[in-house]
């Protein structure tokens, strides 16, 4: 089924992340992941 990621399974992304593993497109796929959050409802963690 579609039952998703379990938390202790869902890979770690940050905007430095992105940055050093593809620099070229950090900042569209960062952009890319904020719109999907946003469309899907995901409400942003406080730090």
């Amino acid at each position: 089924g579609a039952d998703g990621l379990k938390k202790d399974k869902v890979p770690s992304l940050s905007p430095e992340k992105l940055d050093a593993e593809f620099p070229l497109f950090s900042s569209s796929l960062f952009n890319l992941i904020q719109n999907s959050e946003a469309r899907m409802g995901v409400k942003k963690r406080d730090k």
